[in-house]
């Protein structure tokens, strides 16, 4: 039971990143200070799937599932793994590296046109 409760903790905690990751465009329109933060959590991860290894909220949750349920570990990774359960959807961890990469570069280029004209508005003061 322990070790279930700790992997559904960490299953919370790797939700609401993803949550942010998608969502965060939604504060980041009225604040700077939410689009620094949701470019970092983009870009993080961003590096984890471009460096090759599995992300480490992953790994630990897979690891806590394993001692109370062998058979509860994710094949393919957070994300592939909850879609495919509640979209069937069959994606790779090479789509949705993929598919965020293209996420990260968007957001980043709408943030930082949305920084030039906020400069220039208050140039022109």
């Amino acid at each position: 039971m322990f070790w279930k409760l700790l992997a559904d903790v960490v299953t919370v905690l790797h939700l609401l990143w993803v949550v942010g990751v998608l969502l965060g465009p939604m504060g980041a329109c009225r604040s700077g200070r939410v689009r620094v933060g949701h470019l970092l959590l983009l870009w993080a991860t961003v590096a984890v799937f471009v460096s090759g290894y599995y992300c480490p909220l992953t790994v630990m949750e897979t690891s806590l599932r394993v001692h109370y349920d062998p058979s509860a570990a994710y094949a393919e990774g957070f994300v592939a793994g909850w879609l495919s359960r509640f979209l069937s959807w069959d994606l790779s961890r090479v789509q949705v590296g993929g598919a965020t990469t293209l996420w990260a570069f968007f957001w980043t280029g709408i943030y930082v046109a949305m920084w030039r004209f906020e400069a220039k508005r208050k140039i022109s003061r």
